[in-house]
């Protein structure tokens, strides 16, 4: 259990990562997905989208280096939602909310494997003395 909550961690980390770096190209290019009638104009400040950017890849790291997991999950949660809720006025693509559901599931699945873990762990020590 222990080690597949630490490849969930790890694929999850790779994907945050990866969404942090497909937001640099889509601010580059100035489009979703690459195909014409799923592009935009950018809604967003490039200060806020930015640190957005910031977040995802660094909870992405703290996710691959198997630190913070838990937080690093609910950041980048928190993170999808908001940009997924409030940074954009036009209706997503189905393609869209199957990419923005799929990332949300995977961290959430990661989130509650990895609480698993921390639980098991915890009652593993219980009882004994710590010198």
């Amino acid at each position: 259990m222990r080690s597949v909550a630490f490849v969930a961690a790890i694929l999850a980390g790779y994907a945050a990562i990866s969404f942090g770096l497909l937001k640099i190209l889509w601010i580059k290019f100035g489009a979703h997905f690459y195909w014409s009638d799923h592009s935009h104009d950018v809604q967003a400040p490039l200060g806020l989208d930015a640190a957005l950017i910031l977040a995802l890849i660094l909870a992405g790291l703290s996710m691959i280096s198997l630190r913070h997991i838990m937080p690093a999950s609910l950041t980048v949660i928190g993170v999808l939602l908001y940009e997924y809720l409030f940074l954009h006025d036009e209706v997503h693509s189905l393609t869209q909310v199957l990419f923005a559901i799929g990332l949300i599931s995977g961290q959430l699945i990661t989130f509650f494997l990895n609480l698993l873990v921390a639980i098991g762990h915890d009652k593993s020590f219980k009882g004994q003395m710590v010198e």
